[in-house]
């Protein structure tokens, strides 16, 4: 799992611009004996055919990650930015950037500015005491390139940019793995590995295994695969913050989120995997969340889908340099393997 979480969280894939991260697992997908197919809206979906089809469920993992589009490019180079997704400068601090050019990436460094100013650079109004909050309008990226030479090796308003993949390469501390992008590559790597055991163990019913695109865009192709696929039932794999004012702690034990922002989710699925974690002797914790959202919560929010479920894993530090328990990812796969293996007729159990 450490190993599936290096491959793809090096992997480039902000809001929009995901050509890396489709690459890794079309490299990981394509040599299975499934369908593999990538829709309109850049979802990558996996049909692991079951016994029988009247009854198919989607598993979603968003595969784009936080990051910044190019707003413009000034006559001296600098490089003002506004982010994709939930971001904010802090998170990222100054450090090495990747910019995703048409072609290829150029090197970029997140600069805020000098310390030792006075009150003629804006910079002062932020490091002063009691002052603003950095914004994203007071920082620019530096590629040490001319706005020529940028716009020619194909830098330009629109193009994105990411942490830089030396500052992605994971950190393995005893059992936690830390890096960017585990929201939402963590629940990508648990669909990856699904995918291979559900090859291997052949479900009772068809399942829509969905990369989904631009998530942190405020939902995109998640809510356009609920439509569009077969089924009424609709499973995100997400991050759960770890955070006291939801009771959420680090460590192995899966999230059932059972309330966003914008939804509910089904009681009646969430207990059915409350009483099969029982089963597996797999410790669970129960989560209603506010600021927070999935693209099962999305599309039940447009009427794409009917039945909706979410499940996490818990993860510190979100939308930053994010740690999670390997545990976590490895207990949400044996979970929803159990659950995906009996299908619908769980729902029956008592």
């Amino acid at each position: 799992m450490f190993d599936l979480i290096a491959e793809l969280t090096t992997a480039h894939s902000p809001v929009g611009n995901e050509r890396e991260i489709d690459a890794v697992l079309r490299a990981h997908l394509d040599p299975l004996p499934c369908d593999v197919w990538q829709d309109s809206a850049g979802n990558l979906i996996v049909k692991v055919a079951g016994a029988a089809s009247d009854c198919p469920l989607i598993l979603d993992a968003h595969k784009d990650e936080l990051g910044l589009v190019i707003k413009r490019i000034e006559d001296d180079g600098k490089i003002r930015v506004a982010s994709l997704g939930g971001t904010y400068p802090w998170k990222y601090g100054e450090g090495p950037m990747d910019i995703l050019a048409d072609v290829g990436t150029v090197p970029a460094v997140l600069c805020f500015g000098a310390m030792h100013v006075t009150e003629e650079s804006p910079i002062h109004a932020i490091r002063s005491e009691g002052g603003r909050s950095l914004k994203w309008s007071d920082c620019y990226l530096d590629a040490k390139l001319g706005r020529e030479e940028l716009l020619a090796r194909g830098v330009h308003p629109g193009s994105k940019a990411v942490v830089a993949r030396e500052r992605k390469q994971p950190l393995r501390i005893g059992d936690y793995v830390g890096t960017y992008a585990l929201d939402d590559k963590g629940a990508v790597a648990i669909l990856v590995s699904l995918a291979a055991l559900l090859v291997s163990s052949p479900p009772p019913q068809d399942v829509y295994l969905v990369f989904s695109s631009t998530e942190e865009n405020a939902g995109g192709g998640g809510p356009f695969a609920a439509r569009t696929l077969p089924g009424d039932t609709y499973i995100a794999l997400e991050v759960a913050p770890v955070a006291k004012e939801y009771g959420i702690v680090a460590g192995g034990a899966p999230v059932l989120v059972y309330k966003d922002a914008y939804n509910v989710y089904d009681e009646t699925m969430l207990r059915r995997f409350a009483a099969l974690a029982g089963e597996l002797d797999l410790e669970i914790q129960y989560a209603a969340l506010e600021s927070y959202g999935t693209n099962a919560s999305i599309a039940r929010k447009v009427a794409a889908i009917g039945r909706i479920a979410a499940l996490a894993f818990p993860c510190e530090n979100t939308h930053g340099f994010e740690m999670v328990h390997l545990d976590s990812l490895t207990n949400l796969t044996t979970l929803m393997f159990s659950f995906v293996s009996r299908w619908p007729a769980i729902l029956q159990e008592e």
